[in-house]
């Protein structure tokens, strides 16, 4: 009696997904040998043709070597002519301005 107890607690504890698994499991351990294998090898021969397919379908990308600009906006821009900046440049914040202007001055006043 007890051990039903404990088997309908640990049924209703593990999820459908794992009830799932399991019962393909057992299944997949009923066939015999030489079946199982032929089955995994079919399976596993599929996904590798899959795979081999996937290069060929879809190739791969080519990224072009130019930079990418970021754009710039309103009335600033118009006045001067466009300086190339990158757009993967983060901006800086006010120490770090600090920080490059006395580095600067430092190699200024060795010149």
């Amino acid at each position: 009696m007890m051990k039903t107890k404990n088997t309908n607690q640990n049924l209703k504890d593990i999820s459908r997904f794992t009830r799932w698994v399991n019962n393909l499991d057992t299944r997949d351990q009923s066939l015999t040998p030489r079946r199982r294998k032929r089955k995994w090898i079919l399976l596993t021969g599929g996904i590798f043709i899959l795979f081999v397919l996937s290069f060929l379908l879809f190739p791969s990308a080519n990224p072009g070597s130019s930079k990418v600009i970021t754009p710039k906006a309103g009335i600033e821009s118009q006045g001067k002519e466009p300086a190339a900046q990158s757009a993967f440049d983060l901006p800086v914040d006010s120490f770090e301005n600090h920080l490059k202007s006395i580095i600067h001055e430092e190699l200024s006043e060795k010149k």
